[in-house]
This record gives C-alpha cells, sequence and structure tokens, in this order.
C-alpha cells in the first residue's frame, strides 16, 4: 500500500482502493521489527510471520502522510502491496480510514517529507541526545505562533537563524525531520534582501538584494510569513510586512527579510521578516552594478557603467586602464524640461555605512542637445591625471557596497542608485 500526500491509499500499481482517504486525525499503527535491512521488503504480512513484528509504533494521518515523497524510503517498499489492514466511516459521502494498520520488516518509520507548509526559522540547536538506542538532535524553532522544540534523527548541524521546513514523523514526542529548501542542484532557495515594494491585494514584492537589481516576484497565493526578532533572537506574532529602511540617504537598505523560493524561482513561498527591519549581523544591500559596456555614447540614464572593451577618453587610451573607469549617468531634464544652462551637479559617492568616500563638481553647458549626461570616476584614484580629469579619482573596493548621488544646484536630485565594482585591473 501507498499512502498519498492527499491522503489517499493507494494500491502498489498507484490505483486507488476502494476511493479510501487517509483522515488527518486517524489511528495508524505499525508493527515491525528490528533485525531487518531498512528499506527491504520480506515475508511478513498481516497473516503470516507476525510474531517476528515486536515493535509497535503509532502515528496520525496526518503524520503519516509526510511520509509519500520521502526520497529515503517510499512507502510501498516499506509496507509491501497488500499489507495493512483499514477501518473506514463516511463524511459528506467520502470514505475515509479512520483506523489503518500496517505491517513492516523494516526497523524504522519512513522518514518525512518536509516539503510544504510547515516553515520553521531555527532558534537554537540544543545539542544530541539518544533515544531507543538512535542519536537525535534538539532543536527549537519558531513556527510562526510559537517556539517549539523538536528532534530531528542523526547528529545534525542546522545553526540559529537557518529557514527549514519540516515535517512530524511523531508529533507526541517531537520528532521531525528538518530541510533546508534547495533546487535539484543543491542550490539554496532561501534568499536574503531589503523589501522595497509590496502589494498585498496585487501578490507582488520587491526585494533588493547585494549582488543583484531589485528583482519583483510573485508571492505564491498561499504563501507563509514569519515574524522574528534577529537581534533578540525570538519569534514574533505581532509583526507585518514592512518596507526595509534605507540607511540615510545612501540608497543602501537594511536587510529585513529572508524568502523562499519555489522549485521554478518564479515565486515566493515564503518570507521570515525581521520586525525590527534590520536583521541582525547581515550587511546593508544594495543592487549591483550595470554593468552596461558600449563602444559609444552612454546612453542609459540612471545606471553606473563599467567598461571592459575598447572605449577611451582623454587620457585613457587602453583597454585594461579603462576598466578602472566608472561612469554614473543621469538625466539633466526633469519632465523633459531642460534646466538652467550651466548648471552645477554634484556627485557624491557613499561607502556601505553611510561615509562619504568621494565628491564631485561637474558644470553641463550643452543641456539643450542632450539629456543624458556623466561623470567619469577613476576607481583606483590615479589613473585620471590629465588637466581634463586632474583629481577626478576615488578609491572605491571591487566587491563593496557603494551608493551614489547627483544633485543639481537647484537642489533636485538627477540620479541615484547602488552599486558593487567588479575587481580592478592589474
Amino acid at each position: 500500500a501507498q499512502v498519498e500526500t492527499d491522503g489517499q491509499i493507494m494500491g502498489n500499481d498507484g490505483s486507488a482502493v476502494n476511493n479510501l482517504n487517509l483522515a488527518d486525525n486517524a489511528l495508524v499503527i505499525v508493527l515491525h521489527d528490528d533485525g531487518k535491512t531498512p528499506g527491504t521488503t520480506g515475508s511478513e504480512t498481516t497473516t503470516t510471520n507476525l510474531a517476528t513484528l515486536t515493535k509497535v509504533s503509532v502515528v496520525t494521518g496526518k503524520e503519516a502522510k509526510a511520509w509519500a515523497t520521502s526520497t529515503a524510503n517510499t512507502t510501498t517498499a516499506l509496507f509491501g502491496a497488500s499489507n495493512g489492514y483499514a477501518l473506514t466511516s463516511k463524511v459528506n459521502g467520502l470514505t475515509y480510514v479512520t483506523t489503518l494498520i500496517l505491517t513492516s520488516d523494516n526497523a524504522k518509520l519512513p522518514n518525512a517529507s518536509a516539503a510544504g507548509t510547515n516553515y520553521g526559522y531555527v532558534l537554537a540547536n540544543n545539542g544530541n541526545e539518544w533515544v531507543d538506542g538512535a542519536a537525535y538532535t534538539n532543536y527549537t524553532i519558531w513556527n510562526g505562533t510559537a517556539a517549539i522544540n523538536v528532534k530531528e534523527q542523526g547528529i545534525t548541524a542546522k545553526t540559529r537563524g537557518t529557514v527549514v521546513t519540516y515535517a512530524y514523523t511523531n508529533e507526541e514526542k517531537g520528532y521531525v525531520t528538518l530541510t533546508a529548501p534547495v533546487d535539484s542542484s543543491s542550490n539554496s532557495l532561501v534568499k536574503t534582501g531589503a523589501i522595497t515594494g509590496y502589494s498585498a491585494t496585487d501578490l507582488i514584492i520587491e526585494i533588493t538584494t547585494s549582488g543583484a537589481s531589485e528583482t519583483v516576484k510573485t508571492l505564491d497565493k498561499d504563501f507563509v510569513t514569519l515574524f522574528v526578532d534577529t537581534a533578540n533572537n525570538a519569534g514574533s506574532t505581532g509583526g507585518s510586512i514592512q518596507l526595509a529602511t534605507q540607511v540615510g540617504n545612501t540608497g543602501l537598505y537594511y536587510t529585513n527579510v529572508k524568502y523562499v523560493l519555489n522549485a521554478a524561482k518564479d515565486k515566493i513561498v515564503a518570507l521570515v521578516v525581521d520586525v525590527a527591519k534590520n536583521w541582525a549581523g547581515a550587511a546593508a544591500e544594495a543592487p549591483a552594478t550595470d554593468k552596461t559596456v558600449t563602444s559609444g555614447a552612454l546612453s542609459n540614464a540612471g545606471k553606473v557603467h563599467e567598461f571592459a572593451t575598447g572605449n577611451s577618453i582623454t587620457g585613457i587610451t587602453t583597454t585594461a586602464d579603462m576598466k578602472d573607469i566608472v561612469a554614473f549617468t543621469f538625466n539633466s531634464r526633469v519632465n523633459t524640461v531642460s534646466q538652467t544652462a550651466s548648471q552645477k551637479y554634484t556627485l557624491t559617492i557613499f561607502n556601505k555605512n553611510g561615509g562619504t568616500v568621494y565628491t564631485e563638481e561637474g558644470t553641463l553647458t550643452d543641456q539643450a542637445s542632450a539629456t543624458v549626461h556623466f561623470f567619469y570616476v577613476d576607481k583606483t584614484g590615479v589613473k585620471l591625471v590629465n588637466a581634463d580629469y586632474a583629481g577626478k579619482g576615488a578609491i572605491m573596493t571591487a566587491g563593496e557596497a557603494y551608493s551614489y548621488t547627483i544633485v543639481g544646484a537647484d537642489g533636485v536630485t538627477y540620479g541615484t542608485g547602488s552599486f558593487k565594482l567588479a575587481p580592478a585591473s592589474t
């Protein structure tokens, strides 16, 4: 017999058996022994060799459903094609199993599948203990409403702050399987970022992450939200989904969320939100640099450009040197209306802590003939040494998060953003 995640009892060939469905509150009794190789099916059935089945385990129907998608063992392999008895009752015309007796020569129950709607946030790893001859790791996890103590079989090492899915193998004893969500290539489906846009009505959320531009994601219609206080390592029941706080006027945002993607990576199925809007120990988040490379004029306003090919400016003629030049583009017009001729603009670059690392003032004289303008900055601080660009170098570290503003003499902000730089040339 197979027990499906939707509770249907299936035959060994996958066909439904008398249209039976397992109720969540059903009593599931498993007769099994301690002396055979896990995962194999012997000759024990409900009518023969029962004397060898010396161990009895009792679980709920809900716990048994969690066995269905286990990769370690399948219920068909453990219980054979017909090793079971069921007592049923009808509810609203549907037949439900209220008591199920299964037999198996496996010493252990199947591992539960943790995939599903049970999400948790690890508050503590409480060490190991031995129970019935097996090692378990004790954890305290926040499930959205309470901090619960659970036991995972084996000596495992999930750390505080880990987002997991979980399923009970024995709810009464607190036995669970904890899984860190990953894709088919074992890459984590849990990401960290700052919420910069959110619509509960449209199920849309915008999250800014360092190393990636703002990402607009669709929330799954059944998405789960956990609220935590990371500074005090506690769960919270009084939170709400809030937009992240900007670090001064830097364009950086305090990290305030971990989120879980579905397998297709096109929807978010769970959010873990910090109620203080500042994830303890996390760096501020910034969108990545727009590494557009052009061979002609820079025409993409509001972007940060790093060069990789044969561009050149006065005094910088080699490709190797151009890789150290950064262009900050901005639109000198507001609502297509040209500003005052010869207006001055000030570029200011900030580090991740909000400190100023560079300031440059420029005057534009071709307002009427061009919309997009740009500042050139030498990220090594030593290569722009000719008369046209004297002093226009800012020492910036590759991989560090920065932000910038471009403000006109009229007080209007014409450009703003955040970026990380590629490694400098050698």
